[in-house]
């Protein structure tokens, strides 16, 4: 799937979500997916949460607190990500991980600003700083 020059008006964000079995990751695989030249604008209460989130705990609306690395997320790229954000708790980058669930990713260009928070990683991809 491709999403190219894609605006968001109002909503909350570009999001991908995938996987509902917790024993069979073969069940959970999305592949080939591309956003590109996508802008976000005039979102309800702006970006206050994370500028980027990834985790693999995501349940039913929220997270559990144990990713199970049941969805491998490998060669995830990201480039050229820009924008500020407001919160009280907002966080430019959140990465969470089940053991050996996230691999081989590349970022480059990850420019979020005004935060009040910092960047909380269990895993680093390329090119990025925890």
């Amino acid at each position: 799937m491709k999403f190219t020059g894609l605006t968001c008006s109002g909503g909350h964000g570009l999001s991908l979500s995938v996987g509902q079995s917790t024993t069979d990751s073969s069940a959970n695989t999305v592949s080939n997916i591309e956003f590109s030249d996508c802008t976000v604008t005039n979102s309800r209460n702006g970006i206050t949460n994370y500028g980027v989130n990834v985790q693999e705990d995501y349940y039913n609306g929220g997270s559990s607190g144990t990713p199970k690395g049941n969805i491998p997320i490998t060669g995830l790229v990201l480039k050229d990500i820009k924008g500020s954000m407001t919160g009280s708790s907002s966080m430019p980058v959140y990465i969470l991980c089940g053991s050996n669930g996230c691999s081989n990713w590349k970022w480059s260009g990850i420019s979020i600003t005004g935060s009040k928070k910092a960047n909380s990683c269990n895993y680093t991809p390329s090119g990025f700083s925890c």
